[in-house]
């Protein structure tokens, strides 16, 4: 370990300091115009030396910066403290902490591992199966595990978004994901913030791509159970460390999904633990904290009590990072979680608690207020063959329909979803599905024809709410067979039951 150059400003934090290490802080600060600061880490003393720091970059206030340059001017002001700060660094002794090693540390990669990649590297590419490997995702990361090294997870983005390889590309990005890792050590290091896990990994070659092999922590990926333990207690402390490093690192990419709770246990007692699982995206505090650009969440998004908001706040302002529509965010945010109190009460009522796959069933078709002998016409792909195998084809054919059908047909595509959704998600992610009115196969040809029928051409939006399929899905919210209609894009409709 090396040693502290002398212009180098170190700071103790927030804990208690003697005397000598606040004059010592104070004639540094006085002397940093920007560029890396050290950092003191609690407990980490090194033999013949009074701390262990971690160097990470610092940026002083403008104001702060130009007062200083200007009373460099007077000369004695500078002359006394350069003096002060020499005697006061002749009796501190501090040593440097590698972040890069710490982020390393305990990753080994063994030459057998890395031919078995090269080995896999065209299925790895293609995201193709093999019994040796697990998938975890494949859209702009490759994410796998090899069942013969099952301690470590591989990551390995592709180049364009999920399209194509590129040898440069893929390198560039997997160079500046570990980057973010190891901006993500210091920044933890340095700002004592102890709940947050960065998994230590580190980077290798195989087949002239750049993987990065990671710590495989136990936590579970699906976003919506992540949604549903961010509402355990014990994670105030945890918002505002998270709110400290947002604003440090520009992390924006705040999804449950990106920080899963690593201390899931309900009865776990103390302040819990999150695994910053992925960092490739640091762009801006600003959406990190806040939400915004690419339908991120964000930190504010994510937490599950006015009073964890509050906090995150508070601790967003104190680093700059401030937001002229916090008080609408918020606000939003208040609204979700105060639905999700109400969706656990519907659950409460429907016995949806001990079943989570609980059907929906409506015994009379008429309670829930619609015209059942309405009529429509249906259209229907019919298979046409012709004389030979090449003559084959789909003709069209019209069926007449009753709303009542239609109804039957839309509880049933309902309930086959329910049957469908992940085991591994929350109770609210289990219930929560897609109905596809845009898809092309055949066995949910149906609920394009039902979004199709009572509505013709581009109308106004209150002749849209005619469309069949909406008006069923009002009504069985209405009635309550279902908690809400979420939300609907052009190709379906987000049904929370």
């Amino acid at each position: 370990m090396s040693k502290v150059e002398f212009f180098t400003a170190v700071s103790f934090g927030d804990k208690p300091k003697a005397c000598t290490q606040s004059l010592l802080e104070t004639v540094d600060s006085y002397f940093c115009l920007g560029g890396k600061k050290a950092y003191v880490i609690l407990g980490q003393a090194q033999q013949g030396s009074e701390g262990t720091i971690i160097l990470t970059k610092d940026s002083p206030a403008f104001l702060i910066t130009a007062l200083k340059v200007i009373s460099y001017l007077t000369v004695a002001i500078p002359v006394v403290l350069l003096i002060a700060k020499a005697i006061l660094r002749s009796i501190h002794t501090f040593h440097i902490v590698d972040a890069k090693q710490k982020l390393e540390e305990g990753i080994d990669i063994p030459q057998a591992t890395i031919e078995k990649i090269q080995a896999l590297m065209l299925k790895i590419q293609r995201h193709q199966d093999d019994a040796e490997i697990t998938w975890y995702a494949s859209s702009n990361n490759l994410v796998f595990r090899l069942d013969s090294v099952p301690d470590l997870i591989f990551k390995m983005p592709l180049s364009t978004g999920g399209v194509s390889f590129n040898q440069k590309k893929s390198k560039e990005r997997s160079e500046k994901r570990f980057a973010n890792m190891v901006k993500a050590t210091e920044v933890c290091l340095a700002h004592q913030l102890g709940l947050l896990v960065v998994p230590h990994a580190k980077k290798f070659n195989a087949a002239g791509m750049t993987l990065i092999a990671e710590e495989r922590i136990d936590v579970n990926p699906n976003e919506s159970a992540q949604e549903h333990l961010y509402q355990l207690s014990g994670l105030n402390e945890t918002a505002r460390q998270l709110a400290t490093f947002i604003a440090k690192t520009g992390f924006s990419d705040v999804e449950w999904r990106n920080m899963p709770l690593v201390d899931t246990a309900s009865e776990f007692q103390g302040n819990r633990r999150v695994a910053l699982v992925d960092l490739e995206e640091m762009r801006e505090a600003k959406t990190g904290i806040f939400g915004g650009g690419l339908g991120r969440r964000g930190l504010i998004g994510c937490l599950a009590s006015e009073e964890q908001i509050d906090i995150a706040i508070t601790e967003a302002r104190r680093h700059g990072v401030v937001h002229q529509d916090v008080a609408q965010i918020k606000a939003r945010r208040i609204e979700e979680i105060q639905s999700d109190q109400q969706l656990q009460q519907f659950y409460m009522r429907k016995g949806i608690l001990e079943n989570a796959r609980k059907s929906i069933q409506v015994d009379d078709l008429s309670s829930l207020g619609l015209n059942l002998e309405e009529q429509g016409i249906m259209r229907g792909r019919r298979l046409r063959t012709g004389t030979g195998d090449d003559d084959m084809d789909f003709e069209w054919e019209r069926t007449p329909v009753t709303m009542g059908k239609a109804i039957t047909d839309v509880i049933a595509a309902i309930n086959t979803g329910l049957r469908e959704t992940p085991e591994n998600a929350s109770l609210k992610g289990k219930r929560y599905i897609r109905l596809d009115h845009d898809s092309q196969e055949e066995e949910n040809f149906f609920l394009k024809e039902y979004h199709r029928l009572g509505c013709k051409g581009f109308v106004s939006d209150e002749e849209l709410n005619q469309r069949w399929l909406k008006r069923i899905i009002d009504a069985l919210v209405a009635k309550g067979h279902l908690f809400k209609l979420d939300k609907q894009d052009p190709y379906g409709y987000f049904v929370q039951a």
